[in-house]
């Protein structure tokens, strides 16, 4: 909200700003377990996904191809 100030944006539009990244993160945790157990560490899916174009369907799709269980057989070690 800070660099919406600096930037001069109007109070409505700050306020929408407000609220659409509540929005944008009010279910960023709802997959997180399922992202964890496939994936490993959550947080960094996201942060390795982000920049993904998930509507390119090559460039994710390799990616999730080349991250998916990539550490099965240690959980799978540790866990069965």
């Amino acid at each position: 909200m800070r660099l919406a100030d600096e930037v001069g944006l109007a109070v409505d539009d700050r306020e929408d700003l407000f609220y659409l990244t509540l929005l944008r993160m009010a279910g960023c945790t709802v997959e997180s377990s399922s992202m964890a157990y496939h994936f490993g560490d959550e947080v960094r899916f996201g942060a390795d996904t982000q920049a993904l174009d998930d509507g390119n369907y090559q460039e994710f799709g390799t990616w999730v191809t080349e991250h998916f269980a990539a550490d099965q057989s240690e959980r799978c070690v540790n866990n069965c």
